[in-house]
């Protein structure tokens, strides 16, 4: 048989086998695409880019509004999507609410970044915490944004294959059983 005589004899049969594997070349492309897009690694950093930043505005806020500090960051890391962090901001709030301390003191055991350890340091020193929480997120901000334009320059490329992918088999699925 060819492929035409086969379509023309068995039309149903032929028609759930198009359509079967139109299925199954869409979800290897999803699958595919869903893999390479984890592979980039400002995807991951934009992650954990957000997590900084929505944990340092919402500490701002809640300090502002005159919670205690082992408070404000306990509710502060729920937000937190990194187990592992949101785990250690847990701890440095009971930490602080047993033993006392400053929140720089417990970000630097933990070797947080530097810059924001410096900056909650000079923050705690001058008693303007909340201004220091808000460079940190502004400027964690800003380096999810330009993790957010690295990402698309890698995404737009492969999202325009799975596309053309996707319309190859929906073409395919129609065009074959004629």
């Amino acid at each position: 048989y060819s492929m035409s005589e086969y379509a023309l004899k068995n039309q149903k049969s032929f028609v759930l086998m198009t359509l079967v594997a139109s299925y199954g070349i869409y979800k290897i492309l999803y699958f595919l695409f869903a893999k390479i897009v984890m592979f980039i690694p400002a995807i991951r950093k934009i992650e954990e880019y957000k997590d900084i930043s929505l944990f340092f505005s919402i500490l701002a806020s809640l300090q502002e509004s005159g919670i205690l500090l082992h408070n404000s960051i306990k509710f502060s890391c729920e937000i937190v999507s990194n187990k592992k962090m949101k785990t250690n901001l847990t701890n440095i709030s009971t930490k602080i609410k047993k033993e006392g301390g400053t929140f720089y003191e417990e970000l630097k055991v933990l070797n947080f970044e530097p810059e924001v350890c410096a900056t909650i340091f000079y923050g705690e020193k001058s008693g303007k915490q909340n201004e220091a929480y808000r460079r940190i997120k502004d400027n964690f901000s800003g380096k999810m944004n330009n993790q957010i334009d690295i990402a698309l320059e890698f995404i737009n490329p492969i999202t325009m294959v799975f596309t053309v992918g996707i319309m190859l088999t929906l073409y395919l699925g129609v065009n074959a059983p004629l």
